[in-house]
């Protein structure tokens, strides 16, 4: 047998897979990973349909149609205040994940450091280690998750190359305030740092409260690689289509990459976006829609010893067992697929340095029949159902 020189030598299995194979072993309701469970709007599969007999069945030009991407450059003027070129300054993506690569891998080189806030969705670290790159976690605060400006100014060094910043952020829902993006802007200023922004759940935000880009903000502009979703924005994770939208010399060279690693995406459904999104209510009514399945949870767990912290944005909720169950998080995880039939992720495996808090994470993207079974279960904790220790 040959020698294998592991990129990934201690990387465990996912813990999605892990919690997804106990949710089928202990037939649990599984609120662990974070994709819809109910049907996307039959609309788009019919356009897709439609794209397939009218022709776009080969390679779409490898930054997208440009009905798209003209569409993409229309909504961001309108939503930031931002005009970008749709010929040079937009591209499609096969998916949110593989962009936030290219991105990575397009302005890192060996022993470049790249900056994530912890706890984080789990492609970036092994991203950045992929292309030689040494990424460094930059801990939330506890039980805010407010960003740090001052702890992220001590972590930036003359080998600091790229941020990655999230927002809303998964896993904890927290959103950017203005303040933060202002004195990150003042931070950044002068070097060559790139920002990389991750803003997959722009459309699932709650409570009134308005997006906030660094594409809103003219000082941050030129250097943002900003990393979208259409998986997210139309509830068809599966389709794994996204976008990226970058200053013309950055794009320059983040086309450079994207031809080689990917070239382009699934032609029909770029059409059947294209047209669908035509109508804007089609992804301005996501956040109402998914406000009342936070709150339906929310109510629905009312009676159980598990206490919500604040979600204002994405589709995923934080919950405390604190005082409920000294186990470890991952032990309270494994324990509650087994018992109580429900699956969650334990917030502990999504951090580097974070720490464990007694947190697991809920997706409440689902269908309403769902939670309300998951919650009943739920609510049987401290009553029927109670943990070793």
């Amino acid at each position: 047998m040959i020698t294998i020189n592991s990129k990934f030598p201690d990387t465990p299995t996912s813990i999605f897979t892990e919690m997804s194979q106990l949710a089928i072993q202990h037939s649990a309701i599984n609120l662990g990973q974070g994709f819809p469970d109910y049907p996307m709007d039959p609309l788009p599969i019919q356009g897709v349909t439609k794209a397939m007999e009218d022709g776009y069945n080969q390679y779409a030009p490898s930054s997208g149609y440009l009905v798209l991407r003209e569409k993409l450059a229309a909504k961001t003027l309108k939503e930031h205040g931002q005009s970008f070129d749709a010929q040079s300054e937009i591209t499609i993506t096969p998916g949110a994940t593989n962009a936030l690569f290219t991105a990575i891998a397009t302005f890192i080189k060996e022993n470049d450091e790249v900056l994530y806030f912890d706890p984080a969705y789990d492609s970036y670290r092994p991203s950045v280690i992929a292309v030689g790159g040494v990424p460094i976690a930059v801990p939330l605060s506890y039980p805010d998750f407010k960003l740090d400006i001052d702890l992220l100014k001590d972590k930036i060094t003359p080998a600091t190359k790229m941020i990655i910043l999230n927002t809303p952020h998964n896993p904890t829902g927290v959103t950017i305030t203005e303040a933060a993006l202002l004195k990150l802007h003042d931070l950044l200023v002068g070097t060559n740092i790139i920002l990389v922004c991750d803003e997959v759940y722009e459309h699932v935000i709650y409570d009134g409260q308005k997006h906030l880009s660094p594409l809103a903000y003219p000082q941050l502009r030129e250097r943002t690689v900003s990393v979208h979703s259409f998986g997210k924005m139309f509830n068809c994770t599966g389709w794994k289509i996204g976008y990226i939208i970058a200053d013309k010399h950055l794009t320059e060279e983040i086309r450079k990459v994207h031809q080689n690693n990917a070239f382009s995406t699934f032609s029909p459904a770029q059409m059947a976006i294209a047209e669908y999104m035509s109508d804007p209510d089609t992804y301005q009514r996501l956040a109402g829609f998914l406000q009342m399945k936070r709150d339906l949870l929310m109510q629905s767990l009312k009676d159980s010893p598990l206490k919500p912290l604040a979600v204002q944005g994405s589709y995923f909720q934080l919950y405390s067992y604190e005082g409920f169950s000294l186990m470890p998080e991952k032990e309270f995880a494994i324990w509650l697929n087994r018992e109580a039939g429900v699956t969650g992720i334990p917030l502990s495996a999504l951090c580097e340095q974070f720490g464990d808090h007694k947190l697991i994470r809920f997706c409440f993207a689902k269908q309403d029949e769902t939670l309300k079974k998951a919650a009943k279960r739920l609510c049987r904790l401290g009553r029927s159902l109670h943990p070793p220790y």
